[in-house]
């Protein structure tokens, strides 16, 4: 079955151990009248995507977090959930990265 991304009231799986940018999706998404749910890791995400409830759309990971990482989520969701779209996110700059 084809997952078909509904216009409104999308559910998004946020995933990123940054709580800032975990934060700024989900006020992002919430003004464009979609739902989040939140993660802090993969493992968090994966928990997330088992427990029963609605279905999840969309999956935003952030690449680099501890315990399970944005490549092993993609390929544990892509085996397990092969209709739900993932975008792996990277990049972000931290207030470290500008006192440099």
């Amino acid at each position: 079955a084809m997952c078909v991304f509904p216009a409104h009231m999308a559910r998004i799986l946020v995933v990123d151990d940054d709580h800032a940018i975990r934060s700024a999706l989900q006020r992002a998404f919430a003004l464009r009248g979609h739902r989040t749910l939140l993660a802090e890791d993969g493992q968090e995400a994966l928990e997330r995507l088992r427990a029963p409830g609605d279905p999840v759309h969309l999956i935003l990971t952030d690449m680099r977090m501890p315990r399970l990482d944005g490549p092993g989520l993609i390929e544990i969701v892509a085996r397990e959930w092969p209709t739900i779209p993932i975008l792996g996110m990277s990049g972000f700059l931290h207030a470290e990265d500008h006192a440099r």
